[in-house]
């Protein structure tokens, strides 16, 4: 936590788990996320544990430790790949980071630009804008040109300049919903 207290760093987005199998939450594994829990607080920093693709660790996470420390990432790409859980309703009231992408609900997380996959960003952002005011918001995009999954392809024909130029766009015109 020095380190990002040092650079004025005000939040840190963890991911509890990887991919499957998933390690069972344990005393052990929620000892050290306390420990850390104890060094944000006295650093100010606060912690954004992230929705991955299991919600039991979240739901430990979030009933273990009450400290203004520990919050939630929300990254909507994941919510709509798994979409069997409310994320925002389960854990919105502790909404400390934004990760917004889109997909297309098919098994593979391809964080392609807002409005270029399957989620309904009317509805999404109106139920964003319930648990958090909007200043800031943290595009987690790919412009990937091949690969197995390529429907990150769409920009395949895009300068960087460009891209970043769509996603500007786009993340304005989210700003403004």
């Amino acid at each position: 936590m020095n380190e990002y207290a040092l650079y004025g760093v005000p939040c840190v987005v963890i991911h509890l788990t990887g991919f499957p199998p998933y390690p069972p939450v344990t005393a052990l594994g929620l000892q050290r996320i306390e420990s850390l829990v104890k060094a944000a607080a006295q650093k100010h920093v606060k912690l954004a544990f992230e929705n991955l693709w299991t919600f039991e660790h979240l739901d430990a996470v979030f009933e273990y430790f009450a400290s203004p420390h520990v919050g939630f990432c929300f990254d909507c790409g994941h919510e709509n790949l798994n979409q069997y859980k409310d994320c925002l309703a389960s854990y919105g009231n502790q909404l400390f980071a934004l990760h917004i992408n889109d997909n297309f609900a098919d098994g593979y997380d391809a964080h392609v630009l807002p409005f270029e996959g399957t989620i309904d960003w009317n509805s999404k952002m109106r139920q964003i804008r319930q648990h958090s005011e909007l200043a800031l918001l943290t595009l987690e995009i790919y412009k990937l040109e091949n690969g197995e999954h390529n429907k990150n392809c769409l920009y395949k024909n895009m300068t960087p300049e460009a891209f970043l130029k769509a996603a500007y766009e786009k993340a304005i015109v989210m700003l403004d919903m």
